[in-house]
C-alpha cells in the first residue's frame, strides 16, 4: 500500500506540475470578430520547394486587434502544405497597420491563414484546415504562370 501511495503521489506531483499532461486543454479560441479576413497582396515566385530557394511573401488582414491574432503561411509542394518560413518558426506577426510579411520557401500554391493567437498549425497537412475554432480566414494564391 505504502509503494502505491508514493507512485500515485509522484504522479498527482507531476499531474500539478505538467497540467497539459493531465487532461487540460488549450484556452478556446473567441469567435473570430465580424469582418474578420486576410489578403495575400504580394505571392512570391512558384517554384518546387526545398530548402534552398526563398521569396518574399506579404499582406494584409481586416477588422482584428494584431495583438490577439497572427499569420500562418503554407506553401504546396509535393504532395502537402508545408508550414513557412520555418517549422519551428510556424507564426508571423501582423504589424499594428495591419500588414504582414515573411521570406518563405517556394511552391505551386500558397496559402495564409488568419488565426487566433493560441492556435497550433500542422507542420505538413495534406490538406488546409478550415475556417472554424482559431482559424478565422483563409487565402490561397497561385504564382502567376512565368
Amino acid at each position: 500500500m505504502t509503494r502505491f501511495r508514493m507512485i500515485l503521489g509522484t504522479l498527482l506531483f507531476g499531474c500539478i506540475a505538467l497540467s497539459s499532461a493531465c487532461g487540460s486543454e488549450p484556452a478556446a479560441c473567441p469567435e473570430g470578430p465580424t469582418g474578420a479576413g486576410i489578403q495575400i497582396t504580394t505571392t512570391p515566385r512558384r517554384g518546387s520547394g526545398g530548402p534552398e530557394e526563398m521569396d518574399d511573401i506579404s499582406g494584409k488582414v481586416t477588422a482584428v486587434d494584431p495583438k490577439d491574432t497572427r499569420v500562418v503561411i503554407y506553401a504546396h509542394a509535393g504532395d502537402r502544405w508545408w508550414i513557412q518560413p520555418f517549422e519551428d518558426a510556424p507564426m508571423t506577426v501582423i504589424r499594428s497597420n495591419l500588414q504582414w510579411s515573411a521570406r518563405i520557401h517556394l511552391g505551386f500554391e500558397y496559402a495564409a491563414l488568419l488565426v487566433y493567437r493560441n492556435f497550433v498549425p500542422q507542420k505538413q497537412p495534406m490538406g488546409l484546415p478550415q475556417i472554424e475554432g482559431c482559424v478565422w480566414a483563409v487565402a490561397v494564391e497561385q504564382p502567376a504562370p512565368h
